[in-house]
């Protein structure tokens, strides 16, 4: 029986499986050579680079998220004293407790005008189990705030709040503050710097 080659190579036919496997003809190689390197000059398709893509778009949001943290951090600092992680122990622990008098929907939307950074420590160790603690007033409120702080220097837990209510009243727009003081109870709004309340 004759023997039967199919290109391309490694797919061969045995004459029979005592004789030897027949090796591919300078043809066959060549064929399958030539066919490689047509596929190398088809043309791809490009999606993008993902390199220029995550350049042009994620690290300006993230360079525009960390100038706008620092400016927070600073006017806290102001209130607090110059030490910007302490400044941003402060910033973590008075939002989270915020979060936590605040009803669901009200808090996403608050989480979502915050800057990037700064949205990641607000949701940090986030269960809304039980929440808003619509039941607390501002002795709890203050409480939970200096039990946060406990670990770091020393610090009023109430002008620790009045620092960040400050902060966020001029950096966030006017009707997301309206809608805050409005949901908190009363000992809570109150602790709002009183110049920057909402009316």
């Amino acid at each position: 029986m004759a023997s039967i080659r199919i290109c391309p190579w490694p797919a061969l036919q045995f004459r029979h499986r005592s004789q030897a496997i027949p090796r591919p003809s300078d043809d066959c190689v060549v064929t399958r050579v030539r066919a490689a390197h047509s596929l190398r000059k088809c043309p791809v398709s490009r999606v993008g680079n993902p390199e220029k893509t995550t350049s042009t778009t994620i690290l300006p949001l993230f360079d525009k998220s960390l100038q706008t943290t620092a400016i927070w951090l600073e006017e806290i600092q102001t209130e607090i004293g110059p030490n910007r992680a302490f400044a941003w122990r402060v910033l973590s622990v008075v939002l989270q407790n915020l979060r936590d008098h605040l009803p669901l929907e009200l808090s996403a939307h608050l989480g979502a005008q915050l800057p990037m950074i700064v949205r990641g420590t607000f949701y940090d160790q986030f269960d809304p189990t039980g929440l808003p603690k619509s039941a607390h007033g501002a002795d709890e409120f203050l409480a939970s705030i200096s039990d946060g702080l406990k670990d770091s220097r020393g610090v009023d837990p109430r002008e620790a709040a009045a620092a960040v209510f400050a902060v966020l009243d001029r950096h966030l727009s006017r009707g997301q503050i309206d809608k805050v003081n409005r949901s908190l109870p009363r000992g809570i709004r109150e602790l709002w710097p009183e110049q920057e309340m909402a009316e």
